[in-house]
């Protein structure tokens, strides 16, 4: 459980109206490394936010401590959410979800087949989470969902948990990264590198900033459609979350949104979500071996692939990459096979043997 929560610190009028589920281990590890490029040692500071969670870690977390928080306090019986097969915020949901008591029901539909898709499947079904095939027509996906909840004390958490209530997580979690600059004696960066995906992560990040009167730019590496992660969809989710932080705490900045700093970084996608990319690809290996730490295609490399490429231009500018990748394990059901009941039949072929 957190242990430090610095929004709550600056804004204690959220602390009673927000609950927390206790999920989040915080502070995450800040630690700055050293990193050579073309023969030249650059400094990096790495937010490790891998570590966020004991059952499970990454950027998830923070979001997930917030709404399920929401969901105990309202003695939900199901918690609902969407995503593909390999989602990691589907899975986390699931996890934490199944921990609090909750029964976790998720909505996954197809993707590019990439190697960890199978282990997600397996940690579901060693969880019990109650998976449903998504697809199709809006109304035929909207009748699926009514019928699979109607009747039942349930909560439904967006793709990615980014809704403003998720992200209010990275509001304090961007108050933590400044507290622990502060603390490192070192000089604030100047740009702050994260994987935009369904845009929670980066909004709070760039509210919280600004809350901080902090002169941090995020610099947001798209890794999905540009139909879902763009600057007006930000734009608007900075907007209410505002707007709903202002209806519980009317002390809370009206103009926030105005002065957050984001840069948005669409050079690093590829092909698409899950597609890895040469650059991906070098990332991990770089990361691996100039850092020891983990990474994988569809977020956090290709959100390092713009920290390696800025680096090489030695700007000199002070830079951070916030780790959102989990790097505990998951659970193991031996017995998740292909054509296994508790799947959807057409996810075999995420399987090896199919």
């Amino acid at each position: 459980m957190s242990t430090i929560d610095q929004l709550t610190l600056r804004q204690p009028a959220l602390a009673a109206a927000l609950p927390r589920a206790g999920l989040l281990e915080a502070p995450t590890p800040l630690r700055r490394h050293s990193l050579t490029i073309g023969g030249r040692s650059h400094q990096l500071l790495v937010k490790h936010d891998e570590r966020s969670g004991a059952l499970y870690g990454g950027n998830k977390v923070r979001k997930l401590d917030y709404l399920l928080g929401r969901a105990l306090d309202r003695r939900t019986e199901i918690v609902a959410t969407f995503g593909a097969v390999g989602s990691h915020h589907a899975l986390a949901t699931a996890l934490y979800a199944g921990k609090l008591g909750m029964t976790p029901v998720c909505f996954l539909g197809h993707q590019a087949s990439v190697e960890h898709v199978h282990a997600t499947l397996a940690a579901h079904v060693a969880n019990r989470t109650r998976i449903v095939r998504f697809g199709g027509t809006p109304g035929e996906r909207f009748r699926l969902v009514r019928s699979e909840l109607r009747g039942r004390r349930a909560m439904i958490i967006p793709a990615g948990g980014s809704s403003w209530l998720g992200t209010v997580g990275f509001i304090d979690a961007a108050l933590e990264f400044l507290a622990q600059i502060e603390a490192l004696d070192t000089k604030t960066p100047v740009r702050l590198y994260v994987a935009n995906g369904t845009m929670g992560t980066i909004a709070g990040l760039a509210l919280g900033f600004a809350l901080a009167d902090a002169d941090v730019e995020v610099h947001a590496v798209r890794v999905a459609s540009a139909a879902y992660a763009n600057p007006e969809a930000t734009r608007r989710l900075m907007q209410r979350t505002v707007r709903m932080l202002r209806r519980t705490d009317p002390s809370f900045p009206a103009t926030l949104g105005d002065r957050a700093r984001i840069r948005f970084r669409d050079g690093f996608v590829g092909d698409g979500y899950t597609r890895p990319t040469p650059a991906s690809r070098e990332a991990i290996a770089v990361a691996r071996e100039g850092l020891g730490l983990e990474l994988e295609n569809t977020y956090t490399a290709k959100a390092f692939a713009a920290v390696l490429q800025d680096l090489a231009r030695a700007d000199g500018a002070c830079l951070a990459f916030w780790n959102t990748y989990n790097a505990q394990a998951l659970p193991v059901c031996r017995n998740a096979r292909l054509g296994d009941t508790a799947l959807p039949r057409d996810f075999a072929r995420y399987f090896p043997s199919a």
